[in-house]
């Protein structure tokens, strides 16, 4: 069990104070290892029915990625996310007006799964806007950097960095950090906040970060089970077929100085 601290009682006000969060330095993204050359015959896109799209994927990158895959910094899954394979599996799963071209790309094409939940928050708490397919693609973004600043703080806590933690670590993750100040200070979302009295700011915040809190928990579960039923490497593979957003998440979030085995704090948080 975790007990109150003065560290956590600051992280928590900087979990629920994140939108404030638009300064700080930021770096570029290191590019992602390029993929292994893929020494299999070329399959077309409609060779493979897409009932067995799942398990021809599982196959193909199991053959192009020998184990163990599950280095420290998950550079191998890094590579693997940005795959030939992968990407051809996300452009015909979700079938984007044009194909990835890297894993980056997921969350600007890929629609989320709890949209109807996303645009409930956006009806309940901005109701003077006209929600439209923008608003929902950048509230997810919102959710999801949320996710990860949120498991980020866990993981701060488990590992009882010494104060002050601001010396040590990024609350999020540097490379990161550009693309969430340009969600947080667009036109867009700064508009969702112009007519919002104070009490009203906290409802759709405290709103949001539950939402982000309780994808976060039904992640770590789903990651559980499949560490349970095919173990750590195969699993984070099905993670990136079944679930590319927590895949995404899960790449994003366990950086410098954390990795790979910290994902295992994560999935087994009263350990």
């Amino acid at each position: 069990m975790i007990h109150a601290s003065p560290t956590f009682k600051l992280l928590t006000v900087l979990l629920f104070l994140n939108l404030s969060m638009f300064f700080g330095c930021t770096e570029k993204s290191d590019n992602l290892l390029a993929p292994p050359t893929e020494t299999e015959s070329v399959v077309t896109p409609d060779a493979v029915p897409i009932a067995n799209l799942e398990e021809r994927t599982f196959s193909r990158l199991s053959a192009a990625y020998p184990r163990p895959l599950s280095d420290e910094s998950f550079k191998t899954f890094r590579a693997l996310a940005n795959s030939e394979i992968y990407l051809e599996f996300l452009s015909r799963a979700f079938k984007p007006a044009k194909p990835f071209q890297t894993f980056d790309e997921l969350l600007d094409t890929v629609p989320p799964d709890n949209e109807n939940q996303i645009r409930l928050i956006l009806k309940q708490h901005l109701e003077h806007i006209v929600a439209e397919d923008e608003d929902i693609v950048d509230l997810h973004k919102v959710v999801v950097f949320q996710q990860i600043l949120h498991i980020r703080i866990r993981l701060i806590i488990l590992k009882n960095f010494p104060d002050p933690i601001f010396d040590h670590i990024p609350l999020f993750p540097l490379h990161l950090q550009e693309t969430r100040d340009r969600v947080y200070g667009s036109d867009r979302v700064q508009g969702w906040f112009r007519w919002l009295k104070n009490e009203q700011v906290h409802a759709f915040v405290d709103a949001y970060v539950a939402f982000a809190k309780a994808d976060n928990d039904a992640g770590r579960k789903k990651l559980q089970e499949l560490f349970d039923q095919h173990g750590q490497d195969n699993g984070l593979i099905w993670l990136a077929i079944q679930e590319p957003t927590i895949f995404w998440v899960i790449l994003n979030t366990f950086t410098e100085p954390f990795g790979t085995g910290d994902v295992l704090h994560w999935t087994n948080p009263e350990e």
